[in-house]
């Protein structure tokens, strides 16, 4: 004999159905009466399918429950067998999450997952609910449930959907008795994603926009398209046409040039005074070191205007030097240099010199070694803030010849936008090929150490 009907459940039920009902008629009422002349033209089907969904209630607490364990599974699959082909439907609005049936309208495979992860998850906590708070059981299996139908839901893209399962199964994993342990370290590691995610997800869409045809490229740089996850189809016209323009390799050995001759200059304007103002005791040294450390507080726009009125007074306008003179003599590196050199010991300096050591071969030979793992770090930071100079080459250099890469996007975005993700990766490659040759130095030198 089937239990009494439970009561408090099914009025929470038919109180949330009719809520959502009047908050549909309430937002779809004045856009339906302009568009269909109908102010419940919106409202009606969803009538109609609350009054089958409650029908398909009561037909569903008339059937014996244990059915659904054999249904479990095979509805998963099945499910996941959709959000593959789902992939494979024609895009509307920029989304694939509809499977066409011709002559009955669309199927959304999401909506199946949602009935499928709830009824698979209410089967393995029903069959191991004394197991819950082992990992093996309590955890694993759930995890890879949610890991494979997240995969294919964020690939229609429907990131609203993907968050409403994860939701459901971390509520069902809840009430099945998983260790709160677990749920802990799972809001550690979804805390330190979505940092990753902050940090690497600009960058990774970046690069995906970089394979696209360039249609597709200059639709989704205007916001006709939203940004895609995979360079699906993938084309390298991007990066052919971006090569074949005279302007960018210009602009390119324009700013390696310059940048990495500031950086040079850099790196050893700022050992050399490093040493002074470290190893020196002379108060006037002391009073130096002050002032570069006022000068760092001081930021790099504060000076353009000053700069500009300058170069203009001095008809030095347009001439590369006013970008990278800053930057070749710039306090930071001194008082970088500074702090490293105040490590290295007066002994050892009064031994050498003792054993007939002069300045400059206790420079090159013992002091140049020490702190060369510094001088690279200066230089992989100088050369990252030269090559991704902005306001300055835009105020002070106007002529397109002797401008750098960095400005050349700028006229990019306005006139060849269509490859304007391309040009902006090449742009980040020589930086990320000096950091990468930095640590592949280090690296080196400590396996050999």
């Amino acid at each position: 004999q089937l239990p009494a009907m439970d009561l408090p459940f099914l009025v929470l039920v038919l109180t949330l159905v009719g809520f959502g009902l009047v908050m549909l008629a309430s937002a779809s009422s004045a856009v339906a009466l302009y568009r269909r002349g109908d102010a419940w033209a919106y409202l009606r089907p969803q009538l109609l399918y609350a009054a089958l969904g409650l029908c398909g209630m009561w037909l569903a607490s008339r059937v014996d429950y244990h059915i659904f364990h054999k249904l479990a599974w095979p509805l998963l699959g099945l499910s996941l067998i959709l959000l593959a082909a789902v992939l494979f439907m024609p895009e509307y609005n920029g989304c694939k999450r509809w499977i066409v049936l011709p002559g009955l309208g669309t199927l959304q495979p999401s909506e199946i997952a949602k009935f499928a992860v709830v009824l698979v998850f209410s089967h393995i906590i029903a069959l191991n609910h004394d197991r819950m708070k082992d990992f093996s059981v309590g955890v694993l299996p759930f995890a890879l449930v949610l890991g494979v139908v997240a995969a294919l839901m964020l690939l229609e893209p429907h990131l609203s959907g993907t968050l409403l399962i994860l939701s459901i199964g971390a509520v069902l994993m809840f009430v099945g008795g998983t260790g709160l342990k677990w749920f802990a370290l799972a809001g550690i590691a979804g805390v330190g994603a979505i940092a990753a995610a902050v940090v690497l997800l600009p960058l990774v869409l970046l690069c995906v926009q970089a394979f696209v045809p360039p249609f597709d490229a200059l639709m989704i740089s205007t916001g006709s398209e939203p940004l895609r996850l995979l360079p699906i189809p993938f084309s390298a016209e991007q990066w052919q046409m971006l090569f074949n323009q005279s302007t960018y390799w210009q602009a390119f050995w324009n700013s390696l040039i310059w940048t990495v001759g500031a950086c040079v200059v850099q790196v050893i304007v700022a050992f050399l005074g490093g040493y002074v103002l470290a190893k020196y005791p002379a108060r006037w040294c002391v009073a130096i070191a002050g002032l570069y450390t006022l000068m760092m507080l001081m930021p790099p726009q504060m000076t353009l205007l000053p700069t500009y009125r300058v170069a203009y007074a001095n008809k030095l306008l347009n001439h590369p030097m006013l970008l990278y003179a800053p930057i070749a003599f710039a306090p930071f590196g001194t008082f970088f240099m500074r702090q490293w050199l105040l490590r290295w010991p007066d002994e050892l300096t009064e031994y050498l010199r003792l054993e007939g050591g002069s300045s400059v071969k206790l420079l090159w030979y013992c002091l140049a070694p020490y702190a060369l793992p510094g001088m690279l770090a200066l230089f992989a930071l100088t050369f990252t803030e030269g090559w991704n100079q902005v306001e300055q080459p835009l105020m002070l250099v106007s002529d397109s010849l002797r401008q750098p890469l960095s400005a050349l996007l700028k006229d990019l975005s306005a006139g060849n936008p269509q490859i304007v993700f391309a040009a902006s990766v090449a742009s980040i490659l020589p930086i990320a090929l000096v950091m990468l040759a930095v640590l592949v130095q280090q690296g080196s030198k400590r396996k050999a150490a």
